[in-house]
């Protein structure tokens, strides 16, 4: 794999990720009325910026998503004592304003997150994220060809990626695992009739033995409509914050309980290499791994740490309960120190991550 692939891959992936979580605080706060003095595209050093109505737009040297700058937020505004009365500071809003503000980055990953499922079953994905073949009982799936082997009896009798399987041997197929079943059931050929745009084509395939198993050299894929889609998604996307919940939450007392990072968690050249891994393989697996960072990083950033979204929420909880805010000075020392601790965490994993892959 192309290391100038992975860094371009991390590099989009990561960026649109930042991009949404940043775009949800930006609309929430200008929803609210409080003032969004910059929105970046990447991080500083700039390299140009204009002036909007209301916000300084800024285009940034460092390519990895971007940021808001909201005014009146601890750890944020140096010039908080001046903007904390007023009327379009973060601090001078409702506790339900700034609940909102501080959570929207985190809802807009949740939803990302389910918008990309919804695409990944839309156009038709071979596994589910624990390897196994997709099995759902909802009847409006298609299975559908979405790989040829080179040279394969597949690719000898005419089919294509994107047939779409109507019979096998003149039995309907509705699941990955009945076309898969009904193939290996011959032992010289198989009669496959497809839908090909608005074309019915019958195709008789040799099966060749291929790892004990009689195939024919194709990858299955399931396809469903949006509505279908839109719900698989969903259930998907909930599926896997639960999972990521739990992970972090081992990976939290991993760190301070057992004092050492769990072997499966892997830092920026990490998810560069899955990136570019994804990519080869093709749109909907990079969609998949999309998705599932845009999961990992609401479910991270609504950790109760110092420096992260959660973090801030539960400042806001503790003001609520003591009925007056945590001093800001205090707060922007802690969400500095926290900051601090996130990149040294993220430079040990890096670390670790490079020395895993020197042969």
């Amino acid at each position: 794999m192309s290391i100038f692939i992975a860094i371009i891959s991390f590099i989009v992936v990561v960026g649109i990720l930042v991009l949404v979580h940043e775009l949800g605080h930006f609309f929430a706060a200008r929803w609210a009325g409080v003032a969004v003095e910059e929105f970046g595209f990447g991080f500083p050093p700039r390299l140009f910026a204009k002036k909007g109505k209301k916000t300084l737009i800024s285009v940034n040297w460092i390519p990895l998503g971007g940021f808001v700058k909201i005014k009146g937020i601890a750890g944020d505004d140096h010039s908080i004592e001046v903007h904390q009365t007023a009327t379009d500071s973060f601090a001078n809003q409702s506790y339900t304003k700034r609940f909102l503000i501080l959570f929207a980055g985190i809802l807009m990953n949740m939803l990302f997150s389910w918008v990309l499922l919804t695409g990944v079953y839309a156009l038709g994905f071979s596994e589910s994220v624990n390897g196994q073949a997709l099995e759902t009982s909802v009847a409006d799936g298609t299975v559908s060809i979405n790989l040829v082997l080179e040279g394969s009896p597949a690719e000898t009798a005419g089919i294509q990626p994107g047939d779409q399987i109507l019979s096998i041997d003149g039995k309907n197929v509705s699941s990955i695992r009945a076309a898969q079943s009904a193939i290996s059931a011959n032992v010289e050929s198989t009669q496959i009739t497809v839908l090909r745009h608005t074309q019915t084509v019958t195709l008789s395939v040799p099966v060749i033995q291929i790892e004990e198993v009689h195939g024919i050299g194709v990858g299955l894929a399931v396809k469903y409509p949006t509505w279908v889609s839109l719900w698989l998604g969903l259930r998907e996307s909930l599926k896997l914050l639960g999972l990521i919940f739990v992970g972090l939450a081992a990976l939290v007392k991993g760190i301070f309980v057992d004092g050492q990072v769990s072997e499966g968690v892997v830092g920026p050249v990490g998810i560069a290499v899955i990136s570019g891994q994804a990519v080869q393989l093709g749109v909907v697996y990079v969609l998949y791994f999309a998705a599932l960072l845009s999961a990992n990083l609401a479910i991270f950033n609504l950790l109760p740490l110092p420096a992260l979204d959660g973090g801030r929420l539960l400042f806001l909880l503790i003001e609520r309960v003591q009925g007056k805010p945590v001093n800001h000075k205090t707060g922007a020392i802690v969400h500095g120190i926290g900051f601090a601790c996130l990149l040294l965490l993220a430079a040990l994993i890096t670390l670790r991550d490079v020395i895993h892959l020197v042969p």
